[in-house]
């Protein structure tokens, strides 16, 4: 009898835990067939600190297959402070644009709590139809809170730097005074393409090594306050460094570092007249 009850339990607890993992499975599998991830493309992602009234995020969302429900949070970095700012049972057909304060409301905060250079980010997780929700790297992206930036255009550069490499000559490296020329082109409120994120010399430096033509980068312009984002080099270093932006004479300068083994630079970037 003790025996009977012993098998009678055993069995009891091997459907209760077969059925929790098939349940687990079905959900995967509802994950996997059902709704994917979604993707989001940004379309505005300034607000501008002197019109914050008038300023806003907008992005568009595309999501395949079935899902119960799309949440929009924002996370304000500064302060940690995470909030669901919208949700959708559709997949909205237009561009989502939310304001400033649509974006601050759900977090407790006000216009007046941004600071220029504040971060937050947008991020978009579907519920599928069993409940998993999720986000990935596709369905999230950053705005920020600058000044009104316009430092787009063709610039002279006189760049200074020196490599750590022995390849390059005595006449080459170091080297001061190099003569180039550089544009900037605008990706939103606030980053630009250059289109050598050295002033030419890496080129200039690592010929020996077959690098021929321009390397562009990214830079960023926070209420005059500039700086490389997003950057790697033609060997994969990552670019770092910052600057600045003289207003009345619309000189810019900058000074970067290949990371990985110390190549270092200055531009000054003089726009063309």
């Amino acid at each position: 009898m003790k025996n009977i009850k012993f098998y009678i339990s055993l069995m009891t607890v091997l459907l209760f835990v077969t059925s929790c993992f098939k349940s687990e499975e079905e959900q995967m599998q509802d994950f996997q067939e059902g709704a994917t991830l979604a993707n989001v493309t940004p379309v505005s992602t300034v607000y501008i600190i002197s019109d914050l009234e008038n300023s806003s995020t907008a992005f568009t969302i595309d999501v395949e297959g079935e899902f119960q429900e799309i949440i929009v949070y924002a996370n304000h970095i500064r302060t940690n402070t995470i909030g669901i700012i919208a949700t959708y049972t559709e997949v909205p057909s237009d561009t989502v644009r939310l304001s400033t304060a649509d974006v601050l409301e759900p977090l407790g905060m006000s216009l007046s709590d941004l600071e220029s250079t504040d971060e937050i980010y947008i991020n978009i997780n579907v519920v599928t139809p069993s409940g998993l929700e999720a986000g990935s790297g596709t369905s999230a992206y950053k705005t920020v809170v600058a000044c009104p930036s316009d430092i787009a255009g063709t610039y002279n550069v006189l760049a200074s730097g020196s490599s750590t490499d022995p390849g390059p000559s005595a006449d080459e490296n170091p080297i001061s005074g190099f003569e180039y020329q550089v544009t900037l082109t605008a990706i939103n409120g606030y980053q630009y393409t250059i289109s050598d994120f050295s002033g030419g010399l890496f080129t200039l430096w690592y010929d020996i090594y077959n690098l021929s033509g321009d390397y562009p980068g990214t830079i960023q312009d926070l209420c005059g306050a500039l700086s490389y984002t997003g950057t790697s080099g033609p060997f994969g270093s990552p670019i770092a460094g910052s600057g600045s932006y003289d207003k009345e004479t619309g000189v810019i300068k900058l000074s970067g570092e290949a990371t990985a083994w110390g190549d270092v630079w200055t531009l000054t970037l003089t726009p063309v007249e």
